[in-house]
């Protein structure tokens, strides 16, 4: 990975670190000068939106504490939150959304991070995010929609649970997804 020290460039620094989860090299980077919202060449996506695909909430929170847009989009419209549903990082989901990320931007093929849990089957996350809009009750009706989708999707709109025996079944730990 390329280290400012070593004369790497620092922006590029902050992206392999917040794209392999190395906070003391991300912090590095940040404390040389990287511009914490830099767009990469393959896609515009930023330092956040590699964090939050992957699952690397301590990075995340650093980034965000530095000034990161959390709902920057890349070019395909993609938000970081988009890529956390997507990849099924409930932490990272609350964090996200606890700092602002907005649940119902559309990327370029229309799509919300609501959609992204869905088709990845995180049917915890889809929860997650209906119970952050209700107790916010800033987006009046899309928890609604939000329910309404799962029921077309044939997927239960109970407490989550169907998700976790699903995580457990393909052998992750239901207590890592909490």
């Amino acid at each position: 990975m390329g280290n400012a020290a070593e004369g790497g460039d620092v922006n590029e620094a902050l992206l392999d670190g917040a794209r392999y989860g190395e906070l003391e090299e991300v912090m590095a980077a940040l404390r040389d000068g990287a511009d914490v919202n830099h767009k990469d060449e393959w896609g515009g996506k930023t330092a956040l939106h590699a964090a939050a695909a992957n699952g690397s909430e301590d990075v995340c929170l650093a980034l965000l504490q530095a000034g990161a847009n959390v709902n920057a989009q890349n070019e395909s419209g993609n938000t970081p939150l988009h890529w956390a549903c997507l990849n099924g990082h409930v932490g990272v989901v609350r964090l996200l959304m606890a700092k602002g990320g907005n649940p119902t931007v559309c990327n370029s093929a229309d799509r919300t991070p609501v959609d992204e849990a869905l088709s990845g089957g995180h049917d915890a996350i889809v929860q997650e995010i209906g119970e952050a809009m209700k107790d916010a009750e800033a987006l009046p009706g899309v928890e609604a929609n939000v329910e309404v989708t799962m029921e077309e999707e044939g997927r239960d709109v109970g407490d989550g649970q169907d998700d976790e025996q699903g995580a457990a079944d393909a052998g992750a730990d239901p207590a890592a997804a909490s």
